[in-house]
């Protein structure tokens, strides 16, 4: 009986696993495939040497590796084993120049692809404005870097908008220089600076690009950028480079507020509370909207004891009626939207055609005429009410 009630348990596990191993095996499956296809299409940071984006180098490893040359990516500064190492944005923090400097002084070189380093000729001061290219294209100009002479124009980018960082360098004293010609331009720069700069240090070079973005995916094939990556980096078979990497853990790199004093600081902080305390003052409200103020609405009870009011300090039917009409025609023409000193037909006009009202019957009330009796002054009065509420709606 025990074996009999195991078996459709066992069944049942195994039909189970049965179902779920497929669903498994698929899963694995879809994991292998995105693995494997994904890899080849890798996208990474800007300037990533492993990077296919458009704003990767990926293409300049593989390009440099095709001429026999032996290409490491590599965070360690200065590279151990390397005879020419390229360092792009970013890439080497302020506390390594000086220990790259000494690489570089033993006999290698330097490529340093970032207008902002203070390995370049400019150093650190990343707030001169001197030089900078707007132009797409530059060319060879007056070339007295050997390695270059074969490339005659880069290209920087797409158009103007792209190419805003580059830059041109000044030529110290004993520099080479190449490509110092914006179109349009018939001769070298007159202020004798050039977007590739090459300075001695020791038995090495540091070579200052004025742009990094000759080297990316996209731009690579364009003009001659593959020949001026070719001849700074893979000069002759055998060399070995470095893609250069942020170490991990490098020391941060000064920020605009670590350059700030603390003056300035407190002084832009001031402004702030300033800024507040204004948008406070002028924002506030000093109590609760204010009300328009709305015509008083005279209960008939009380008209009587207006009319006789106004009766006893005119005495004279007439003029009490003349007044009663002249205040009723003041309003009336406030709402109607019309002049002030408009004429009763005028108003009765607009009376008939706002409220419906006869023509005739509200100009009977509203033009000046005798009022022989107090009798016919209250009818009048009546009238004029009436018609009030009729158009003003009471009000």
């Amino acid at each position: 009986m025990t074996a009999t009630a195991a078996a459709p348990s066992a069944a049942t596990s195994g039909g189970r696993g049965k179902r779920v191993w497929p669903w498994v095996a698929l899963v694995a499956g879809l994991l292998v495939v995105a693995v494997v296809a994904g890899a080849p299409n890798q996208r990474g940071r800007q300037y990533d040497p492993t990077s296919n984006d458009v704003l990767g180098t990926k293409a300049l490893v593989e390009l440099v590796r095709s001429y026999g040359t032996d290409v490491d990516i590599t965070d360690v500064q200065p590279p151990a084993d390397a005879d020419i190492a390229i360092a792009f944005p970013g890439a080497v923090p302020v506390d390594r120049e000086a220990a790259l400097r000494s690489w570089v002084s033993r006999g290698n070189t330097l490529v340093v692809a970032d207008p902002r380093s203070g390995l370049t000729p400019y150093g650190r001061e990343s707030n001169r404005f001197t030089g900078v290219l707007v132009s797409p294209t530059l060319g060879q100009g007056d070339c007295d870097i050997a390695a270059l002479r074969d490339a005659k124009t880069l290209k920087l980018g797409d158009e103007a908008e792209t190419v805003l960082g580059a830059r041109r360098f000044p030529v110290p004293p004993g520099g080479q220089r190449c490509f110092t010609n914006v179109p349009g331009e018939d001769a070298p720069s007159d202020e004798g600076q050039a977007a590739i700069v090459a300075v001695a240090e020791g038995r090495g070079t540091i070579v200052s690009v004025g742009t990094p973005d000759i080297f990316v995916n996209s731009l690579l094939a364009a003009n001659d950028n593959a020949v001026v990556a070719v001849d700074l980096l893979a000069p002759q078979p055998g060399k070995r480079v470095a893609f250069l990497q942020r170490p991990p853990g490098a020391t941060p790199d000064p920020s605009l507020s670590t350059l700030l004093s603390t003056g300035v600081k407190l002084a832009l902080l001031q402004l702030l509370l300033a800024f507040v305390v204004y948008l406070f003052v002028r924002g506030r409200r000093l109590g609760k909207p204010v009300l328009e103020p709305q015509l008083v609405q005279i209960p008939g009870s009380e008209l009587v004891s207006a009319v006789g009011n106004l009766l006893q300090q005119t005495k004279s039917p007439d003029r009490a009626a003349t007044i009663l009409r002249a205040d009723v025609r003041r309003r009336l023409c406030e709402r109607l939207g019309l002049p002030s000193g408009a004429a009763p037909d005028v108003i009765a006009g607009s009376v008939e055609a706002r409220a419906g009202i006869e023509r005739a019957s509200s100009l009977s009330l509203l033009a000046d005429g005798p009022c022989p009796s107090e009798a016919a002054l209250l009818d009048l009065a009546a009238g004029l009410d009436d018609l009030r509420r009729q158009v003003l709606g009471g009000a």
